[in-house]
């Protein structure tokens, strides 16, 4: 009668002469699976539909087939007997998996419990005492950064990883394996919900030096449990991730050396708007105010800022609700105030605006400079287009379309100059214009400079001048144009003045000032307002002046002709002209009839030297 070995449980042979040369076949194959220690899988549960002799597995807790019945045996196939054998495990007995590896790339080994195969426990820890030496990690592995990086395949706990390659996924590692990564440069970590866990909850764009502390939680899933910036800087977290965009980094031509983090609207929705939005009365700005030229001072409330350059602290948005849109060295300091762009621009006062240019100032209020250089506007509702040093004082609602130089001296509004160069228009002057040209003068109230060159103004209301050029001063060689005006009402004389007032010396026909000559032909209507009859007149005048405003004299005798004249008006006076001394010039008088009401319009057309 036959018995079986105590620990493997092999049949043993019997001891006679008919079996002496028997060898039990079946002991033998036992033996051979047990001496190997190796089985190719453990927890399978179907049968291989073409096994090879000697394959050997560990059966799951419900195998199927052949198999049937024979839960955590172990079952290997021998081809000599084309039969599956079994064996029964005992407690402790121990086999390596061969398509379970570890981290070197070796077999695991697993244990028999007495009902269930299972990995060995982890070796012991410390729990007191002293180690006699150091105990070293393995120096840091380096490794290329790819869309999936082996960290778990490393050597070491420490893995550094260069390039600038997007990382979607590291590989797979028991749950629990840890891994400290050192980042050489800028790439993105992707974020997923299940194999590359951030805490963010959203993309990771690292930088030079940034240290990662990542966890196994197998299968391939990685969770970093720790994120620390080289510069010490906090990792930016939210409270969810972002579900609505992508963030991406680009790092090829042009953008190689200094790289494009992007962030890109991916809403599912054809046409998706975007907005950034303050809390507030907060600002939108492009960089952190640190009270010096690199980061500027604090913004106004709901200021736009994206100005990143400037020379001192004070450059930038600092009025309520002003902007600046770009350029560099601006400052928007008045509420509402705004700068487009251009260098060294400044709108101080409220709702002033400087669109671009190189040092222009706006400071008044509802200003309004368009471009240019070292242009400035004072006063209120003033506006420069462009040009080169042009000056708006302190006057309001005046204009300047460009040219260099242009002024509108002190108070008086409502003046402009068109452009050219050097134009100006004095203080307390009113609705005066140049249209340009060169150093010309527009200081009478409504009056204008014809472009021309070195023309002047005669301070006379709503005078037209114009010059090309002159002899030794401005206005000594130009012509004019004056329109003069009177109603009678009886049959009285009245003054004709080019404001309708009273004779001053900004009214008439004024030689204001030194050695002046001038002929004029004048050009005089009448008309009835009852009937609207008519009569006109001609006649030329040659004035004199050799110093002061008692040297004004006509030069012979000035003689009115009638051009035409209705039945009405038939019977008026001729009109004369004569000299006002007082004022320094020459006065056109006419006389009405009784109870009639006329008004008089007379236009001089001169050349003026002196």
């Amino acid at each position: 009668m036959s018995s079986n070995t105590p620990k493997l449980k092999i049949q043993e042979l019997e001891n006679s002469a008919s079996q002496s040369q028997v060898v039990n076949s079946s002991g033998y194959a036992i033996l051979d699976v047990l001496v190997d220690k190796t089985v190719k899988s453990r927890g399978t549960n179907t049968p291989p539909s073409t096994p090879v002799d000697g394959d050997a597995y560990i059966l799951g807790s419900s195998p199927t087939g052949l198999w049937s019945g024979k839960g955590t045996q172990i079952a290997f196939w021998r081809s000599s007997a084309n039969a599956w054998q079994f064996i029964v495990p005992l407690t402790g007995w121990t086999l390596r998996v061969q398509d379970d590896l570890d981290a070197n790339g070796i077999p695991k080994q697993y244990g028999y419990t007495g009902s269930a195969w299972a990995a060995p426990a982890d070796g012991g820890s410390f729990t007191g005492g002293t180690l006699a030496s150091a105990l070293n990690e393995a120096p840091p592995v380096t490794l290329a950064s790819a869309a999936t990086v082996n960290i778990g395949a490393a050597a070491a706990n420490t893995v550094n990883v260069t390039g600038t390659t997007t990382i979607t996924a590291f590989d797979t590692i028991a749950a629990g394996a840890t891994r400290r990564v050192i980042f050489a440069g800028i790439l993105t970590l992707t974020h997923n919900a299940t194999s590359l866990i951030l805490p963010t909850g959203a993309n990771i764009t690292t930088a030079a030096g940034d240290v990662a502390e990542f966890v196994s939680l197998g299968s391939g899933n990685w969770k970093c449990i720790s994120y620390q910036r080289a510069n010490g800087t906090a990792l930016a977290t939210g409270g969810s991730s972002l579900s609505n965009f992508t963030e991406a980094l680009n790092t090829t031509a042009p953008n190689a050396t200094v790289p494009v983090v992007s962030l890109t609207a991916t809403n599912a929705a054809t046409n998706v708007d975007v907005v950034y939005a303050p809390k507030g009365t907060g600002a939108v700005l492009a960089q952190v105010p640190d009270a010096t030229a690199a980061g500027g001072n604090k913004r106004g409330a709901g200021a736009f800022d994206f100005q990143t350059s400037r020379s001192t602290a004070a450059q930038v948005a600092s009025g309520t609700n002003s902007v600046i849109v770009g350029g560099q060295q601006n400052t928007a300091s008045g509420i509402r105030s705004f700068v487009g762009g251009g260098i060294g621009n400044s709108a101080s006062g409220g709702n002033d605006v400087v669109v671009g240019g190189n040092g222009n100032s706006s400071s008044g209020g509802q200003n309004f400079i368009g471009a240019g250089g070292s242009c400035s506007a004072a006063g209120s509702y003033n506006s420069i287009v462009g040009g080169s040093s042009n000056t708006i004082q302190s006057a309001n609602y005046c204009f300047t379309g460009g040219g260099q130089s242009n002024v509108h001296t002190g108070t008086g509004d409502y003046r402009c100059h068109l452009g050219g160069q050097s134009n100006s228009s004095p203080t307390g002057v009113t609705g005066s214009a140049t249209t340009g040209g060169r150093e010309n003068v527009a200081n009478g109230d409504y009056s204008i400079t014809l472009g021309g060159y070195q023309t002047q103004g005669r301070q006379i209301y709503g005078g037209v001048h114009h010059a090309n050029g002159r002899f030794a001063a401005n206005g000594d060689a130009q012509w004019s144009n004056y329109l003069f005006r009177a109603r009678t009402t009886a049959a009285t004389a009245a003054d004709m003045t080019s404001d309708g007032a009273a004779v001053s010396a900004n009214n008439v026909m004024v030689l204001n000032g030194g050695q002046q000559a001038w002929f004029g032909k004048i050009q005089l209507i009448a008309r009835n307002t009852s009937n609207g009859e008519l009569a006109a007149w001609e006649a030329n005048v040659l004035l004199r002046r050799t110093n002061t405003a008692a040297t004004i004299a006509i030069v012979g005798t000035p003689s009115f002709s009638l051009i035409a004249s209705d039945a009405s008006l038939s019977t008026l006076p001729t009109p004369n002209i004569y000299t006002n001394t007082t004022v320094g010039g020459a006065v056109i008088s006419v006389t009405g009839l009784a109870s009639t009401t006329i008004d008089w319009v007379a236009r001089v057309n001169t050349v003026e030297a002196g």
